[in-house]
């Protein structure tokens, strides 16, 4: 791979189907419950989808925070392991309509969609 980053641009070859199977069983061994509600469970899974972007743009645009290569593939491997979980309890999720309430527009808004 041809990089800025030097050796923090090089990583070992490693199965990421087997790294991504061991996180999610030490995922389950620390946490062992899971939300049943799919929002709060996508919530744990866009955690880790954020701390993967944060890894790719702090290695991409901000190499002095010392990011690796390896940062980056264990977020991703975090994020797959938790995309794993959500998938694995597809079928015992609570897919119901949370509770709902009105949200009226601000005035000012609501007067400067009217004369556009």
């Amino acid at each position: 791979m041809t990089n800025e980053h030097g050796d923090a641009g090089k990583v070992d070859n490693l199965d990421p189907v087997t790294l991504t199977i061991e996180e999610w069983e030490r995922a389950v061994a620390k946490f062992p419950t899971w939300p049943t509600d799919p929002f709060h469970a996508l919530g744990v899974l866009g955690e880790e989808c954020g701390e993967l972007t944060k890894a790719v743009v702090q290695f991409t645009y901000e190499p002095h925070k010392g990011v690796t290569l390896a940062d980056i593939r264990e977020e991703a491997v975090q994020t797959a392991a938790m995309a794993l979980r959500w998938i694995g309890s597809i079928d015992r999720y609570n897919f119901t309509r949370g509770p709902q309430h009105y949200q009226p527009m601000p005035a000012k808004a609501a007067s400067e969609v009217e004369h556009g």
